[in-house]
């Protein structure tokens, strides 16, 4: 079930694993949709970056509330991302850096 979706243009940073080089990879229009799944108790975001790549976050909840506990897919959840939850009411707390 889709709960709401933000566009927004910002620099894009790609982060690896395999490597500690941080890159930027220049300014790109951003589709952020986050959605919830009733019958597991989860959100998600599905990041589009248009004419580069698209990315999904898995955000974890406290059972039963809009506390977010956690997330995978990403290295860290991006300001916009966290504004997004925000706007509709989620406590980010734990997972802000």
């Amino acid at each position: 079930m889709l709960i709401a979706k933000k566009e927004f243009d910002s620099e894009i940073v790609l982060e690896r694993s395999i490597t500690p080089i941080v890159e930027n990879i220049g300014k790109y229009h951003s589709i952020m949709e986050l959605f919830y799944s009733p019958k597991d108790n989860r959100c998600h975001i599905d990041w589009e970056i248009e004419d580069y790549d698209f990315i999904t976050m898995q955000i974890e909840l406290e059972d039963g509330t809009k506390n977010v506990t956690g997330y995978d897919g990403v290295f860290e959840l991006s300001e916009k991302a966290i504004e997004l939850l925000k706007e509709n009411g989620f406590n980010t707390e734990e997972v802000e850096l």
